[in-house]
């Protein structure tokens, strides 16, 4: 039998198979079709740094009454959301499923999948982090997606909740590229999105993968905007980011190598 990392599945032909699914339940109240376009990113951050090439997407959506006007709209909207991320990543959403329950007031509920494949021989060449070991930022500079409000400081705002995350297809897709073609090239030790969970949840399960601890200056990422707590950079969630691990003798090759998609490497 063959051996694969957690999480995949080997479906033969020297090939194995994984998913990831995220959801948006609450973006959907606000924005459905920025939501929608999130929550696609999400699944593709994941299935990318996992070291599989995604090869489709798939979604589940559960709304209200649809004899109701609010959501009629927010079917459109998430529909919408949906196909445009798909077209613009060149993804094909390759399966989907919807409900309609009963009161115009339902809490609506989105699910997104992503489906990769990957040799099972560049899952197993894999090479363990060591001590001395660089970790590196690259992406988009830092925003409030996905943040409390109260954590912004310095913005005037009345307004309670959270603020949304907005995703860049455009970027995602320049940013897959560029992860897919390092890891190939053997260049990434182990790389892992910033969003979902931001930076706790990424340097969580980079340390877990390979069980040391880490160590990351703050100070160094790059921001939108200079009103950012400490608490705030943390918990940011601003797709198209991700934290990579790389050795020492490979940090020149893996800095020219993602600027030569756009993106700093930090």
């Amino acid at each position: 039998a063959q051996t694969v990392p957690p999480g995949f599945i080997p479906i033969g032909g020297g090939l194995a198979i994984c998913a990831d699914v995220q959801s948006a339940n609450a973006a959907l109240t606000i924005d459905p079709a920025l939501g929608a376009g999130a929550a696609l990113a999400a699944s593709i951050d994941q299935v990318t740094h996992s070291g599989a090439k995604p090869i489709a997407l798939a979604n589940f959506l559960c709304l209200g009454s649809i004899d109701s006007t609010i959501q009629q709209i927010r079917l459109r909207k998430t529909v919408d959301g949906l196909g445009r991320t798909s077209n613009l990543i060149g993804l094909p959403m390759a399966g989907g499923h919807s409900s309609f329950l009963l009161g115009a007031n339902a809490r609506p509920l989105l699910s997104t999948c992503c489906i990769g494949v990957a040799p099972v021989a560049q899952l197993q060449r894999r090479v363990q982090p060591a001590f001395g070991d660089l970790i590196l930022f690259v992406g988009r500079k830092t925003g409030f997606d996905a943040l409390p409000r109260e954590q912004t400081a310095g913005l005037a705002t009345n307004r309670r909740g959270r603020w949304p995350k907005i995703s860049d297809a455009l970027a995602l897709t320049k940013l897959r590229n560029a992860i897919s073609s390092a890891a190939s090239k053997g260049l990434l030790l182990d790389s892992s999105p910033l969003s979902v969970g931001g930076m706790p949840v990424a340097m969580f399960n980079l340390a877990d993968r390979a069980q040391r601890g880490l160590r990351f200056d703050l100070d160094k990422l790059p921001m939108q905007s200079a009103n950012f707590t400490p608490r705030a950079l943390l918990h940011s969630e601003t797709p198209e980011r991700a934290l990579i691990v790389v050795s020492k003798r490979n940090h020149r090759e893996i800095s020219d190598h993602f600027s030569a998609y756009g993106f700093e490497s930090i």
